[in-house]
């Protein structure tokens, strides 16, 4: 929610920001961490590809009509790289997280930047 009441506009209502932050927690498939302290070194938190997908949400909170995502899967196994590129294309497909703020439908272009360093 601090993103949100940061990075959206002033004149959205605080339950406009929380059903926004809601959808797009459910998109990107965190609902099970929401409540989680994200963690460093010291102390546990969520997991690496968690803390990908946040940081892409807290990207989509902006609304920006561009996201380009530098390797987003570097550094995770294929189960939590699966899941990084999956919320990705959900989100993408799903283009209707606008409505909920504005009644207009939200258009994003998504650049992909992926290397592969094994063939299967």
């Amino acid at each position: 929610m601090m993103a949100a009441h940061t990075r959206m506009p002033g004149h959205a209502a605080t339950a406009e920001k929380e059903a926004f932050v809601e959808d797009l927690i459910r998109r990107l498939g965190l609902s099970k961490a929401a409540d989680s302290v994200v963690g460093d070194k010291k102390k546990r938190g969520l997991s690496g590809g968690e803390k990908k997908r946040l940081s892409i949400g807290a990207e989509l909170i902006a609304e920006p009509v561009l996201l380009f995502t530098d390797e987003p899967t570097t550094g995770l196994d294929s189960f939590q790289a699966e899941k990084v590129c999956g919320s990705l294309l959900t989100t993408h497909a799903c283009t209707s997280i606008g409505l909920l703020l504005y009644g207009i439908k939200l258009h994003l272009t998504l650049v992909l930047h992926l290397h592969q360093t094994t063939f299967v």
